[in-house]
Formats: C-alpha cells, structure tokens, sequence
C-alpha cells in the first residue's frame, strides 16, 4: 500500500512519506528542545502549540500513521494598476494552497476508501516533521527542500489509520550544498539568517513582519519589500532553486479604482462582488489592512 499511494501521488508530481504515529512524542520533545534552546520565538512557539495536535485525533481515533506530502506550488504574479503604470507583485509558494489541499485529500481519499482506510487533516509542525520524516532537508534559511525538486512546495500532513510497517524517521539534517554556500546568508536584507544554526531568527524576518497588520518597525528600510506577502529573497538566490523561478502563474489583475480601494484598506462587504472574488482566490480576503501596508510598501518601492 505505501508504494501504490507513492506511485499515485508521483503522478502529480506529489512527494511523500508515511511514519508511524509513535513519532508524535519525540517530534512534540523536539520542538520544545527547540524553544528550551531559545532557537524559536516563544511567542510564536506559543501560538503554534496551541493549533497542534500530538495524538491520535477525536475524528480518527484509530490513527496508527501520518502521511506526510510535498506539494508543488507556484509563485502567483498579481498585477496592480497604480497612477497608469501596472506593478507587478509577486506572492511566494506556498500562501495559495486552498484547491490543491482539497485535491490531495480526495486523492487520498480515493486511494485509502478502497482498503477502509481515512485520513484526517494533522496539524502539526509540518516543516520538522517533513525533515524527521525524510522528505527533505533544511536550508541554510531554514526553509524545506526537497531533494532535486527545490523549496516551492507547500507541506501538509494528514493522519490515517493505515498501518505502518516501517519508518523513514531520522536526524534532521543541513544540504550538504549548504556546506560551501552563504548566497542566502548573504542576500537576506534582516539579517535573520546566520552562520551558526539553520534555525533563522524569525523575529528578524521580514516575512514575519509582512504577515502582520501592525506598522513596519523603523529598522526596515523601504527598499528591501519584495513580496505582496512574506519575502522571496533567499529563495531567490538560492542554486537549488535554479529552475523552479520560472514557474510562475498570473494570478490576478486589479483595476486603477480597484488598486485605490485596496490601498485604503476597505473591508469586503464594501467591495464589488468581482474585486472580492480575486482577493478570495489569492486567499486574503479578509487581510484589507495587511494588504493595504504592504502594497503602500511595494509602491513606495516601485515609485519613490
């Protein structure tokens, strides 16, 4: 069973790997070995415990395995019309991902609901778990890769109670490219990516900063705004990147009064019906604030 839903999900470019539901108490030691070391935000290790679940859920008692996925994701291209020039904006992989988690569930849907098996969304630490898991492995900027095929993907989880025979868990490890790299090292504008660890300083990234409403602080300068959301810098840079840039897909185009409306943050039910539908496919529907700051940010950029 574990090759033919290998053999299914490679027909959609799809990586995975199944681990027992026994890992589940060292992945949740390990991550607070993590936070115990200071190497993650307590703030944001925080926010995220409170989401994960290390055991068998209510909704699948049964569960013996987790079925971990990497799923190929495009950059998304959004055009906005500002002041008669059109700004091209890019969002990152990996924040768009509503039709093809859906896709992924039925898909394994149809390969368990056969043998009687289910499977169950998992919200866990993905990316330590997709490491442990053998899936990939880390980035100098902390950021998954998978082997041959780069870091554009987006990870989900899902438990199942399939059985589980064997195990692919093993130490999380470094690129061995890395090794004789620093290109991200030494592109990243914030400095949140270091020599000593492969855990970045998230409190320093500028993506943690783009997902949020608050005003940027003082020390970021204007010119280092790349992205609608997060940051493509060291990703960019990155050579086991090269050939994944160019997949690339337009996801959505706004009008002068639609990019005016946006900029001033309205919410919703105070947009036309169209302009709600493109920011519902872009999946920020409901971020009018975030995104009025950060597309201010990427014209101060663009016409300074």
């Amino acid at each position: 069973m574990r090759e033919k839903i290998r053999a299914v999900l490679e027909e959609e470019d799809i990586r995975g790997e199944i681990v027992s539901i026994n890992v589940l108490p060292e992945l949740q030691k390990e991550l607070a070995s993590l936070r115990e070391r200071n190497l993650v935000d307590k703030m944001l290790y925080e926010e995220s415990l409170s989401r994960f679940c290390f055991s068998a859920p209510a909704a699948l008692p049964a569960s013996s395995a987790l079925i971990v996925l990497a799923i190929p994701q495009p950059i998304s291209r959004v055009i906005f019309h500002y002041r008669g020039s059109a700004l091209a904006a890019v969002i990152p992989p990996t924040y768009i991902a509503r039709d093809d988690t859906l896709k992924v569930t039925r898909l394994l849907e149809g390969i368990l609901g056969p043998e009687g098996c289910r499977v169950v969304r998992a919200p866990l630490p993905l990316k330590l778990l997709a490491v442990r898991a053998g899936l990939g492995e880390y980035g100098r900027n902390n950021v998954l890769y998978v082997p041959g095929a780069g870091s554009f993907f987006r990870l989900a989880a899902f438990f199942t109670d399939l059985g589980c025979a064997a195990d692919s868990w093993r130490e999380p490890c470094l690129m061995e490219q890395c090794a004789g790299c620093r290109a991200c090292l030494k592109k990243c504008p914030t400095g949140c990516i270091s020599e000593e660890r492969t855990v970045i300083r998230a409190e320093r990234c500028l993506t943690y900063f783009n997902e949020s409403e608050d005003d940027f602080p003082e020390w970021i300068e204007g010119g280092w705004h790349n992205a609608l959301v997060g940051c493509m810098v060291c990703q960019e840079v990155c050579p086991a990147n090269r050939g994944s840039l160019d997949n690339v897909i337009d996801a959505a185009s706004f009008s002068e009064e639609e990019t005016a409306l946006l900029l001033e943050g309205r919410p919703p039910d105070l947009l036309s019906a169209a302009t709600r539908a493109k920011l519902d496919r872009l999946e920020m529907l409901e971020y009018g604030a975030m995104l009025a700051r950060n597309l201010r940010a990427l014209i101060n950029v663009r016409f300074k």
